[in-house]
């Protein structure tokens, strides 16, 4: 309720239990654009609810451009937009409609001033809230909150703009990380000035260096055979042009392409020569290299141990920062109790302030995920993980990565599952034949076999004549020797197995 703080007046003598409804869509694009949405006062009694007020609080530039039956007191794009919405009766219910238009999904050159952006992943938060001039017996739901999240589906036709920062077909991809730039100008490779051999995945061609048109580029590497251990830490030893040392993190120091943001331009005026070729190359800025994470594996050191270390693979050419990772959408079988790891490496100056993955390599968690799964397959590369990362531009990004195809979903990769189209998590193989025993077919069965060795002979006659006369209802009665399905063994069944007999021995 509310009081005119400029009158006395009595206190008020009707009792309501107002609510509100509000009906946001739960997910939405600027495809919607214009929606219609209905906010509702509903009064729960036992009296009515005399000069009621609807408040709603929209998200940044989400604009509402129209409203029925009434108007607003203040500006329908205000910080907090106010209706009179009048008295609402004992059991009946006000509604107010909205018609709004979601933020764009971007807009050039805006900068700083406009963060109202709606775009992939995100979500928008309304609030809305109802108060009447009558004492309100129930204040838990006056007040409603409301989610609506960014459709990904609705830009799966879009392009991907290849040098924009925006990931603008919504696949988690961002620029030159996007299969659909692989041949655009904007992803071309770096210039680099000193020219020691390059790793194998690298092409050197004149002053450039290719490391994007490697064999397998777009793989992650997931045969455990295959996966790198991260680089080993190495000193460095950085120092201005006054000879005083300058404080890195590991990035300065590690594999890969210098982070110029965060070491080579604090107080560095010149070009450093004592590392390695990579770190010397000199980005276009219009066309920056990516960083490209998914997780390849997890390992323990007890093998009765949930507790995991999560190794993620950078096939990008850019270092990420503070890098993330949790479980999401685990397969049934598969039980997560703490699926968040964080990033980093032994030789950053702090990984709890700046943890860096490495380009074109792996880097460790530095916590543990615990999860239990009854299998003895490798689960994480076929897990769906949700990594959040910053890049070397202080831009944060959160992708969903799947490494593995999982056709079945049962948490094993295909390339290891021995029933890759039936669910089958423990991997059960009885007779060693390298398909799974969910997908072995079992083999016809024999007429006249009644004790299950495959032949036909004496002892599945005594099995017979031991059923004989007996029903359903009987313990000693065998469904097998039922040949009519008549819930009873009589002569005319030992006919029937008598025939098998002779079909049998004569084969």
């Amino acid at each position: 309720m509310y009081f005119d703080t400029n009158a006395i007046n009595p206190p008020p003598t009707e009792s309501a239990d107002l609510a509100i409804v509000q009906l946001l869509p739960s997910e939405a694009s600027q495809d919607n654009n214009p929606t219609d949405v209905p906010f509702d006062a509903v009064n729960f009694g036992p009296d009515n609810a005399p000069d009621a007020r609807l408040y709603v609080i929209p998200p940044t530039h989400m604009e509402i451009i129209a409203t029925s039956p009434t108007t607003p007191v203040n500006n329908g794009n205000d910080a907090i937009v106010e209706f009179e919405i009048g008295d609402v009766n004992n059991g009946s219910t006000t509604r107010t409609t909205a018609t709004v238009e979601f933020p764009p999904f971007y807009a050039s050159g805006t900068g700083d001033e406009y963060t109202g952006f709606f775009r992939c992943n995100s979500r928008l938060l309304t609030i809305g809230t109802v108060t009447s001039g009558a004492i309100d017996s129930n204040l838990l739901n006056n007040t409603m909150l409301s989610t609506t999240r960014f459709d990904n589906t609705s830009r799966q036709s879009e392009p991907e703009i290849c040098n924009n920062g925006i990931d603008d077909d919504c696949d988690g991809r961002t620029d030159c990380a996007d299969s659909g730039c692989s041949s655009s100008p904007a992803c071309a490779p770096p210039v680099f000035i000193n020219n020691p051999t390059p790793p194998d995945r690298c092409i050197i061609n004149g002053n450039t260096v290719t490391c994007f048109n490697g064999e397998d580029i777009d793989n992650f590497p997931t045969d455990p055979n295959n996966i790198p251990n991260p680089p080993p830490p190495q000193s460095c030893n950085l120092r201005d042009l006054h000879d005083n040392p300058i404080p890195a993190p590991a990035c300065c120091c590690s594999h890969g392409p210098c982070d110029r943001a965060r070491c080579e331009a604090i107080n560095a005026e010149q070009i450093r020569t004592d590392t390695n070729w990579v770190e010397h190359a000199i980005e276009d800025p219009d066309f920056p290299s990516v960083p490209d994470l998914g997780v390849v594996q997890c390992f323990r050191d007890d093998e009765d141990s949930d507790e995991w270390t999560v190794v993620l693979y950078n096939k990008g050419t850019a270092f990420a920062h503070n890098a993330s990772a949790r479980i999401i959408n685990a397969p049934e079988g598969i039980n997560v109790i703490d699926g968040n790891v964080r990033f980093g490496r032994s030789d950053d100056t702090d990984p709890e302030v700046i943890g860096t993955v490495v380009p074109m390599g792996s880097t460790h968690s530095i916590d543990k995920a615990h999860f239990t799964a009854d299998t003895s397959a490798s689960v994480c590369k076929a897990l769906t993980w949700q990594i959040t990362y910053l890049t070397s531009d202080e831009e944060t990004y959160t992708i969903e990565v799947q490494v593995s195809a999982d056709r079945d979903n049962d948490g094993v990769a295909d390339e290891d599952d021995n029933c890759p189209d039936t669910a089958n998590l423990n991997q059960l193989d009885s007779d060693q034949d390298g398909q799974g025993d969910a997908c072995d077919i079992p083999e016809p069965l024999v007429c006249g076999d009644l004790d299950g060795d495959r032949d036909v002979d004496n002892l599945d006659r005594m099995r017979f004549m031991s059923a004989l006369r007996s029903t359903s209802d009987d313990t000693n009665y065998i469904e097998l020797a039922d040949f009519d399905n008549n819930q009873q063994i009589d002569f005319a069944d030992y006919q029937a197995w008598y025939s098998c007999y002779t079909n049998y021995i004569s084969q």
